[in-house]
């Protein structure tokens, strides 16, 4: 906890400039108070973003184009264009030269990206293969529950649901002059 006890903290890109170690400690610190009090993160590592956050908020020319993260993501309208998107996967896989293979799949089950990533990995004995897949103008059209499939070798190995909803309306806000 931090000298003045302040009800919210804002740390801005706290990993900026850090090295690994000392980012993994302050991803530990971070963690260790986020029970605590209230996290408003400014944060570019995805991977920081994941281990910390509960929701994220994603501005594109100072809009909101994004809200959400993982499993919930409400957006101010359809066709809903996201420029940048990742998708992180810790796999264990055997040893040895391996296919790995994302795709959107719509709440019909119908594809959403005509063109499927694959990855070649090549896994070594023991050690995990970290997939990080940058999906660049995804673009969701309808509302629902979305589906990342993540197959190995033509053999599914998980599912990530993304559920898509229309952002609550702000009343407009009336000018006085």
């Amino acid at each position: 906890m931090s000298a003045t006890e302040p009800r919210v903290l804002l740390p801005d890109e706290p990993m900026a400039g850090m090295g690994v170690d000392e980012s993994a400690r302050m991803v530990d610190i971070l963690r260790a108070l986020k029970g605590q009090q209230t996290i408003l993160l400014i944060e570019h590592h995805m991977d920081t973003i994941a281990a910390l956050c509960d929701h994220a908020l994603v501005g594109q020319d100072g809009k909101v184009s994004l809200l959400g993260i993982f499993r919930n993501i409400s957006v101010s309208g359809l066709p809903a264009q996201h420029p940048r998107m990742f998708l992180v996967a810790i796999l264990g896989l055997e040893a040895g030269p391996h296919s790995v293979v994302v795709r959107l799949l719509r709440p019909d089950g119908q594809q959403a990206m005509p063109n499927a990533p694959e990855i070649s990995v090549h896994a070594s004995a023991g050690q995990d293969v970290n997939v990080i897949v940058e999906l660049n103008n995804l673009s969701f059209t309808t509302y629902g529950a979305h589906r990342f499939e993540l197959s190995v070798d033509g053999e599914p190995v998980g599912d990530l649901p993304v559920t898509l909803m229309q952002m609550p309306k702000t009343p407009e806000r009336r000018r006085t002059n």
